[in-house]
């Protein structure tokens, strides 16, 4: 009958650990019960053309005056703050024309760029920086016939700034 008590205390430490490890398991099931959803982020990002129209003249005649517009356009889906760069690629010719800047719409600041201080939505495009450039009757004969104009333009998040001049900082001080 010995063996009946040993058995009986076997089956009733294997039932309490039975219940012990099933009743883990439930809690387990319990605290670590997980769901999984698929949440699509899209990002907006900035994306901007610059837009130009431009006919390259055969050369530089004095007193002159080419047509040439720049604007930028908002290809993305965010509305940016945009500003805009334009720099002779001789400075000798560049010192004798003279862009009929926009200055009702943008602001030159000292940085060399001009700003244009309302958010551009997607699809908008600026009003023209210039639309023309007029050579002065004093350019030195036997300057370069010609020079390009570069224009480079730049943009900035809208979204969480209540103007340009914020986010332009905001901006200039997380560039590494």
């Amino acid at each position: 009958m010995r063996w009946i008590g040993r058995w009986s205390r076997r089956v009733s430490v294997f039932l309490i650990l039975s219940v012990i490890v099933g009743a883990a398991g439930i809690i387990h099931g319990y605290l670590a019960d997980g769901d999984q959803i698929k949440n699509p982020l899209v990002i907006g990002g900035n994306q901007i053309r610059i837009r130009e129209e431009y006919e390259v003249p055969d050369e530089l005649i004095p007193g002159m005056t080419y047509l040439k517009t720049v604007q930028v356009e908002n290809c993305g889906l965010s509305d940016c703050y945009v500003r805009i760069k334009a720099v002779f690629t001789d400075s000798r010719v560049g010192a004798y024309c003279t862009p009929d800047w926009n200055t009702t719409d943008f602001v030159f600041r000292d940085d060399g760029y001009y700003y244009y201080e309302e958010a551009l939505s997607g699809g908008e495009k600026t009003p023209c920086l210039f639309t023309a450039v007029t050579v002065s009757e004093d350019l030195p004969a036997g300057e370069p016939e010609a020079c390009s104009i570069l224009v480079y333009a730049e943009s900035c998040q809208a979204e969480g700034f209540s103007d340009d001049e914020s986010a332009w900082s905001y901006w200039g001080r997380n560039q590494s």
